[in-house]
This record gives C-alpha cells, sequence and structure tokens, in this order.
C-alpha cells in the first residue's frame, strides 16, 4: 500500500533551507524585523520595503528554531510548576504556619506572667470582712429590740429609784464627813485645832534670826506640839499643810541652819519625827527672809473650809 503524503498546512510553496527546513517565500524575517512590522501595522505606517527590495506584508509568525522553542516551552512548564508549589505552599492553613504558633506561645508567656503576677499581689481579705455575719446578727437583734419601744414609754417612771439610788452616796459622804468641834483657831501665840495644838515660844530665843546653811539671815521659830488626833502625827507636816509665812506678800520657803548650830539642827529633826497620841514634843521651825526690815506674817487655816482665818501672828524683825 502506497502510503499517503502528508498535505501541507499552507497552500504557498515553500523550500528548503540550510538546515532542511522549509521556508517561506520572501525569506524568513527575524523577531525584531517581525515587531517592526506589528508595530507599524498598529501605527497605521505603510510596509517598509525588506532587505530584498520587496514590500514586506504580514505573514504568519512560524518558528525559527523548534528545538529551542520546545525547551523554552520545556522551561515555562518547571517554572509554572515552580510557582504551583509556591503558591499551594502560600495558600496552606493559617494554623499551619509557623509564625502562628510562635505567636500564641507569646501569649500564653504573657498570660502566665500576668497569673502569676495577679496572684502575688492579689488583695489579703480585711479583719473588718469576717465581721458581717455578726453584723447581720446585730442587726437581727435590732430589729428585734425595736419592737419593744413602745412599751418604755413608763421607763422615766422606774428611773426614779435609780436617781434616789445614786443620791445615796452623796447622803453617805455628808453622814461621813467629818464634824469639827475646832476647825482652827489662833490666840495668844497658839494655833488650835481638833487634831493638835501648836504653842510658839513667845520669849527672845524662841522667836529670832540665826544663819542658815548659806550664812544668811533666817527666821527661825520654836514650838512645842501636841498630839490631839488618835494617830501619829509628824509636827513638820501639820506646819506645811495649816500654817503659812509670808513677807511682802511672798511665800516664805523653809532651810535649815548653819552647820555649827547643833541644837537648832537637832529641834528641826525633831519636827519630822512622829508624835504619838497625846504626847508632846519641843520642836523648831525655820525660813528663808527677803530682809531684814520687812515684818513677817503667820496665817492659819480653818480645817473645814481650808482656807486661812482671819486673825494672823506678825514678826518684827
Amino acid at each position: 500500500m502506497s502510503q499517503s503524503k502528508p498535505t501541507p498546512k499552507h497552500k504557498f510553496k515553500t523550500k528548503l533551507n540550510r538546515d532542511g527546513l522549509q521556508t517561506p517565500p520572501g525569506g524568513f524575517r527575524s523577531t525584531t524585523q517581525n515587531q517592526q512590522l506589528a508595530a507599524s501595522e498598529q501605527a497605521g505606517e505603510p510596509a517598509q520595503p525588506t532587505a530584498n527590495g520587496a514590500n514586506s506584508s504580514p505573514a504568519p509568525n512560524y518558528p525559527q528554531n523548534p528545538e529551542l522553542e520546545y525547551k523554552q516551552s520545556q522551561e515555562q512548564l518547571k517554572d509554572q510548576r515552580v510557582t504551583r508549589t509556591r503558591q499551594q505552599r502560600n495558600s496552606t492553613v493559617w494554623y499551619k504556619k509557623p509564625f502562628v504558633w510562635i505567636l500564641a506561645g507569646l501569649i500564653v508567656i504573657v498570660g502566665l506572667i500576668l497569673a502569676v503576677f495577679l496572684f502575688i499581689n492579689r488583695p489579703t481579705p480585711s479583719a473588718s470582712t469576717p465581721a458581717s455575719p455578726a453584723s447581720s446578727s446585730v442587726s437581727k437583734k435590732a430589729k428585734l429590740t425595736t419592737k419593744p419601744k413602745l412599751k418604755t414609754k413608763q421607763a422615766p417612771k422606774k428611773l426614779q429609784p435609780d436617781q434616789k439610788v445614786q443620791n445615796e452616796p452623796n447622803k453617805k459622804n455628808d453622814e461621813t464627813k467629818r464634824h469639827w468641834n475646832n476647825p482652827g483657831s489662833y490666840d495668844n501665840m497658839k494655833y488650835d485645832n481638833d487634831d493638835f495644838t501648836i504653842q510658839l515660844n513667845n520669849s527672845s530665843d524662841g522667836v529670832k534670826l540665826i544663819p542658815d546653811s548659806d550664812q544668811k539671815p533666817a527666821l527661825y521659830i520654836e514650838y512645842t506640839f501636841t498630839n490631839k488626833s488618835k494617830q501619829p502625827l509628824k509636827p513638820q507636816d501639820a506646819v506645811g499643810k495649816d500654817i503659812q509665812l509670808k513677807q511682802n506678800d511672798q511665800v516664805l520657803t523653809g532651810i535649815g541652819p548653819a552647820g555649827d548650830n547643833q541644837d537648832a539642827q537637832n529641834k528641826i529633826n525633831a519636827a519630822q519625827k512622829a508624835v504619838d497620841p497625846g504626847q508632846k514634843a519641843d520642836v523648831a521651825m525655820m525660813f528663808v527672809v527677803a530682809n531684814t526690815k520687812d515684818q513677817i506674817i503667820m496665817s492659819f487655816k480653818n480645817l473645814e473650809t481650808d482656807q486661812f482665818i482671819t486673825t494672823t501672828q506678825p514678826f518684827k524683825l
């Protein structure tokens, strides 16, 4: 059987070039020529003559080197595959991407740090918080106690006996308050009351000026102390509480005699010793004076009113 010859795709005649490929009439045009022709056709310019002297006319673009174009097509396929793999990688699910896991890990770490910080700095319960049940119970008791307020209208009448009870201690105080037969009197160098008697020595040796411990003149007074109470008493305490000496309205203070005056020192020391009830003691007292010209006034106290009586004893120096 005779094999049928393949029919050419184009009706125009072709000839073989040096490589054995068919070339259309007029020869092959380079790619740059084809680009120039296409640009001129788009701009509406007439076709330029070719190197053979003939006007160039649009012709189909035949492959110049099939093998080269085949290789280029294969390379394009590889590029397409690479781009597809890249697109597939880029189109992976978001939770499978590594930066998502890194971000999630950072969020978890920050959350743990905040939880530890809040746990350490958590507010401690105050001491007043557990008192809420007690407050509720107190409020309940208050509610219960507020109901019988209507019955307390007669309470003032019941309070009257309490007032009497409060007044009873005052009555007891009045009953226990001491009644003085002689709270304090003075006459002729003698100060007398229900507890003791002070008899001043009116002689020249009993009231005089003598040197004190600073070798300055001081008032020295001898007296006899008689204890009329039922308990021991010290003469110096009685003098300090119930007798006062002033010079020019200034209260005089006590002082001791010079070191060589042993007799005066002994009597002053005796005034610091207790005298038994019903007993007597010869003692002395001594005071600092501001000067030796102005007189000194001795005052005596009323033990019931705790005020000085009007009768006084002046001493002229």
